[in-house]
C-alpha cells in the first residue's frame, strides 16, 4: 500500500480544521444546560424552585410506606420530558390523531389530605391559568388535543372541559373544525352515582342513582345518562373545537356496568344502552328546548 507523506502545511490545515469543528461543535453545546435537560419542562406543579403561576402548592409526589412494595414511590414530582412529535414514530404518522387523556378532577385546598377524593397536585383543574397552562403543554409535545374525563353537567370536570373550549376557541381555532387543538369527552360510568346539574327535559334527570337497586336503578341511570346527553349536545358538541369525525361529534364511554346484569332481559345494561340509542335517534326532538335540542351531527331526525 501507497503511503502519503503528511506534511508541515497539509498539517497545519487538517489541524485548523479539527479545531473550527470542535469549536463549532462547543459553541452548539454552549447553550444547553443540565438544568434544561433535566429541570420540569411540564404543567404540572414543581416539588422545588419557584412556583408557575397556576400553582397554587408544590406536589412532591406520593409514596406507599408499607413494607414489601416494589415502588413505594408511585407517583413521582414533575420532571423533565421529551416534547419530541410522537406522531414521527408511526407508520402513517402524518394522518394519525394522538390525544392526551386529561383527569380534570383536581383541586387544591389549605389540607395536607385528599381534595374531592383525589390527591392534592398543586393546582386546581377548572382554573383558567391551570387550563391555558396544559393546553400549549399539549400542543408543544404535538398532540392533537385533549380527552376529558367527564362525569356531567355542572361537575369540576365539566368546568374545566367548557374552560379549555373557551380558550381553544379563542387561541387555537380558525373556524368550526379548523382548530390545531380539540378535544372530546370521555364519559365516565361513574357519573351516575353523583348529582349533577338537571336540563329540566322531560324523561330526563340529574339525581344520583346511588342506593337504587333492580329496575328503580335502571330506570334511574337511563334518565341520567339521557340528561347528560342533552346537556353535552346543548353545551359541547356544537363547538368548532370538540372533535367530529364525518360531521359527529366522537364521544368515548369509561362504562361502570354494576348493580344490575350486564346482559339480559331488563334490568340490565344492555336494556340501558337500548333506551339512550333510541333518545340519540332522535336527540334535537326529545331534547326539546334551546340550546340542548340544536342539531349537532348526532341524528338529523328533528321534525
Amino acid at each position: 500500500m501507497r503511503r502519503v507523506p503528511i506534511t508541515y502545511e497539509r498539517f497545519q490545515f487538517q489541524s485548523a480544521l479539527l479545531s473550527v469543528l470542535f469549536f463549532c461543535s462547543v459553541q452548539g453545546l454552549a447553550q444547553t444546560t443540565l438544568l434544561s435537560l433535566t429541570a420540569n419542562n411540564t404543567s404540572a406543579c414543581p416539588s422545588g424552585g419557584k412556583l408557575p403561576a397556576h400553582c397554587q402548592k408544590r406536589f412532591s409526589g406520593d409514596t406507599d410506606s408499607r413494607p414489601q412494595v416494589a415502588t413505594p414511590q408511585f407517583d413521582v414530582p414533575a420532571g423533565n420530558v421529551s416534547d419530541e412529535d410522537p406522531h414521527n414514530y408511526l407508520t402513517q404518522g402524518a394522518s394519525t390523531k394522538i390525544y392526551v387523556n386529561i383527569m380534570a378532577g383536581f383541586c387544591s385546598d389549605s389540607g395536607s389530605g385528599y381534595c374531592h377524593n383525589n390527591v392534592q397536585t398543586g393546582y386546581s383543574s377548572d382554573d383558567k391559568k391551570t387550563v391555558a397552562t396544559q393546553a400549549e403543554d399539549i400542543k408543544r409535545r404535538h398532540f392533537d388535543g385533549a380527552i376529558i374525563s367527564w362525569e356531567g353537567a355542572g361537575t369540576v370536570e365539566d368546568s374545566a372541559a367548557l374552560k379549555l373550549q373557551t380558550y381553544i376557541d379563542a387561541k387555537h381555532c380558525k373556524g368550526s373544525q379548523q382548530c390545531d387543538l380539540s378535544y372530546l369527552i370521555m364519559y365516565d360510568g361513574p357519573s351516575t352515582g353523583y348529582r349533577v346539574a338537571s336540563t329540566e327535559i322531560d324523561g330526563t334527570t340529574g339525581a344520583s342513582c346511588s342506593g337504587t337497586r333492580g329496575a328503580d336503578f335502571e330506570n334511574c341511570v337511563i334518565a341520567h345518562i339521557r340528561n347528560d346527553m342533552c346537556y353535552m349536545n346543548g353545551r359541547h358538541w356544537g363547538n368548532e373545537a370538540y372533535l367530529k369525525v364525518n360531521g359527529q361529534p366522537v364521544v368515548q364511554i369509561f362504562p361502570d356496568e354494576g348493580v344490575i346484569p350486564a346482559v339480559g332481559p331488563a334490568p340490565s345494561w344492555v336494556d340501558v344502552w337500548v333506551h339512550i340509542q333510541e333518545w340519540n335517534n332522535a336527540l334535537a326532538t326529545n331534547c326539546g328546548k334551546a340550546p340542548f335540542d340544536a342539531e349537532n351531527g348526532v341524528f338529523t331526525t328533528k321534525a
